[in-house]
């Protein structure tokens, strides 16, 4: 509604607003289709954090997403009938760590969908995504990392809800991201 009262047409049509707006395909909450197993690395600075903010957008279905932090060993015990993704969170800490570049490596040699969300947020690290690209090792470039586009994370409550939308949606109804 923030955004709406910022238009013209709006500030000369003020009353307009007060009637309230109802929109076809209006954001609710995401309905799950089934588990998903939410695999996180731990030493992927954020990502716990994003992970718990999808958990609280998908309202009456939170026991459907079970976030698993996970070491490289640990990728072949999700290989069971539940949707099991892997959430990778860019910012500009992505690559300090090299458990990230492992796991990720990991994921694409068994086949497990990578979710990408790159922040956009300032202060909790965005950078630009040519910045990440370059600090990327070759070999996940080179495996298909950068495949499939990566879902911007915004700072402002609209847009990061929108933003948290696309990511559960994401997750939920890809049986397999393709590569």
């Amino acid at each position: 509604m923030h955004i709406l009262k910022a238009l013209p047409y709006y500030q000369r049509q003020n009353t307009e607003l007060e009637k309230g707006l109802k929109l076809a395909g209006e954001l609710g909450p995401v309905s799950l289709s089934s588990n998903i197993d939410i695999l996180i690395c731990n030493q992927n600075d954020g990502c716990t954090d994003l992970a718990e903010e999808l958990r609280a957008l998908a309202t009456g279905n939170v026991d459907l997403i079970v976030s698993s932090i996970i070491g490289p060993d640990d990728l072949n015990k999700y290989q069971d009938a539940t949707r099991t993704v892997l959430l990778f969170y860019i910012n500009d800490n992505t690559f300090k760590n090299n458990s990230v570049h492992t796991i990720l490596q990991c994921a694409l040699n068994e086949d497990i969908d990578i979710v990408m969300v790159q922040e956009i947020d300032l202060k909790k690290g965005a950078c630009d995504f040519s910045h990440t690209i370059r600090q990327t090792p070759s070999d996940l470039v080179v495996n298909g990392l950068y495949d499939n586009l990566a879902i911007p994370l915004y700072e402002q409550d609209e847009y990061r809800k929108i933003s948290l939308r696309q990511i559960l949606l994401t997750m939920n109804n890809t049986p397999g991201i393709p590569r």
